[in-house]
């Protein structure tokens, strides 16, 4: 394993499928070792949530407000983060693929062998954020704000970083 690769989500070999139809943000809510497929958490605020062992597919979290959110052992797969703003992330063994984030705010993030792949990352916001084994691969980051971020341990491979802060 190369050093400047992170780690992958350790997914439980079974998910829980939760119906998207029953789901919504609440404040200290709590997912462990489920598959999520096409939640729709538009325009939903919460705080202090908790993903751990957690694979979610299409799930739609455009215009959604989490303060305090923890992420460990998660899977971000094609969802649509538009204009989230996610305050105070914890993310640990996270991974966002072929996700739709632009203008995702991720303020104040700590993040933690989290790689980022073929998403489309154009005017997010990542200020204040800390980076550790952080991969960011084929994305599209034109525009984003790292001000003030501490990037000592990002990686961005085939990235466009054009115009960015």
């Amino acid at each position: 394993r190369s050093l400047n690769l992170p780690q992958t989500p350790r997914l439980p070999k079974r998910l829980a499928t939760l119906v998207a139809d029953d789901i919504a943000l609440q404040d200290f809510t709590e997912f462990a070792a489920v598959l999520l497929e096409k939640p729709d958490f538009t325009d939903q605020h919460a705080t202090q949530l908790s993903f751990a062992g957690v694979h979610c597919k299409q799930g739609r979290w455009a215009n959604s407000r989490v303060r305090g959110m923890r992420c460990q052992d998660t899977r971000f797969a094609a969802c649509d983060l538009a204009n989230a703003t996610w305050e105070q992330l914890i993310a640990h063994r996270v991974e966002f693929t072929a996700c739709q984030l632009v203008g995702w705010n991720a303020v104040e993030a700590h993040m933690q062998n989290v790689r980022f792949h073929d998403c489309n990352t154009q005017l997010a916001g990542f200020r204040f954020s800390t980076f550790k084994q952080v991969r960011f691969e084929q994305c599209d980051l034109r525009h984003a704000d790292f001000q003030r971020a501490d990037l000592s341990g990002v990686v961005f491979h085939k990235c466009d970083l054009s115009h960015a802060q």
